[in-house]
């Protein structure tokens, strides 16, 4: 039996299962305070709105679109319109690049390589590291380091502080029984904890406070292939591809809660979140645009199988999760 008396601080969330669908597929990208969306199929920018919350990359002046040997670099010009400013061979095999500060990072399927220049015209290559295992992608950490996901080698730890001269420090591995149905998808970095999701594995809560010496924390099952993440309001969203989209509540620093499964009309490989919505995207398939939760402040329990909500809006088809930190129970609202 669910434990209501457990979750009557307001521990909960609402979601709806209305979507609407594009047929194209796009790769999403945050920049300068928006979410776009690249069609490799039509080579098309496209603006899906504003984000909720800025990142480490909102004052970089370019955007970056990888593919196969190159990089193209976008920028803002007069009336907020993006243009593309230059396309360069960096390596064959690139998988993902970043500018930050005066520096383009790119890492390929052999390593890392680092760019120095204001312009696209000026950039030079500063350094080169090779990496083992097959890179795929990369984020920053405050600390000037970079974690790389590679397709063998687990998540590897690289030293960037000197851009000139970076070094890789250490190898986040999974534990050994897990080892077999890990394959490390994507990286959130929230302050010095971290959440790797790992296919089949999961996602991993991972404190690297000592980027040199990173310890998991927290291993979370999901139904499906965990893929891309996201933030919102203290929740992590995963894309699980055919299970849709995973929550999980992350406001306690110290034990996530795992929610539940939000069902979707579509597999979901990729995740942003702007203010209007939850823009979900994959290929096949093609891009929707789903409701974003809502924590939902007033409950009142009447007995132990009837309690009242208030919500500004409630619309057919939606439904609440309660949960703690022992059980998550999926329960359709009825409009009175």
């Amino acid at each position: 039996m669910f434990s209501l008396d457990k979750i009557a601080g307001g521990e909960y969330s609402l979601l709806a299962t209305e979507a609407m669908i594009d047929q194209e597929h796009y790769k999403l990208q945050p920049w300068n305070g928006h979410v776009y969306g690249y069609s490799y199929k039509n080579n098309s920018l496209v603006d899906f709105g504003k984000k909720t919350a800025t990142d480490k990359y909102s004052s970089s002046r370019f955007m970056t679109v990888t593919r196969g040997k190159g990089v193209s670099l976008f920028e803002q010009r007069e009336n907020d319109k993006i243009q593309r400013v230059g396309s360069m061979v960096v390596m064959e095999g690139a998988r993902e690049a970043r500018v930050l500060g005066r520096y383009l990072y790119v890492v390929h399927q052999d390593g890392l390589r680092i760019f120095s220049g204001f312009r696209p015209e000026e950039l030079v290559v500063t350094s080169n590291l090779q990496l083992p295992g097959g890179p795929r992608s990369f984020e920053f950490l405050d600390s000037g380091h970079l974690l790389v996901i590679t397709r063998q080698a687990g998540v590897l730890v690289v030293d960037v502080n000197d851009p000139e001269q970076p070094v890789q420090i250490a190898n986040m591995t999974s534990p050994k029984h897990l080892q077999s149905i890990n394959i490390a998808r994507d990286i959130l970095i929230d302050g010095q904890r971290v959440y790797i999701s790992q296919g089949e594995g999961g996602v991993h809560v991972v404190d690297v406070s000592s980027p040199s010496r990173p310890q998991i924390m927290q291993i979370i099952d999901t139904p499906g292939h965990a893929g891309q993440m996201v933030l919102y309001d203290d929740l992590l969203l995963v894309a699980d591809r055919a299970k849709g989209l995973f929550m999980i509540d992350v406001k306690d620093r110290g034990r996530a809660i795992p929610i539940g499964t939000l069902p979707t009309p579509l597999r979901i490989d990729q995740l942003a979140v702007v203010n209007d919505g939850l823009i979900a995207s994959s290929n096949p398939g093609g891009t929707m645009k789903l409701p974003l939760p809502q924590r939902i402040k007033s409950l009142q329990i009447v007995n132990d199988g009837e309690m009242r909500i208030a919500v500004e809006a409630v619309k057919k088809g939606q439904y609440a999760y309660l949960y703690d930190a022992r059980v998550s129970e999926q329960t359709e609202i009825s409009i009175q």
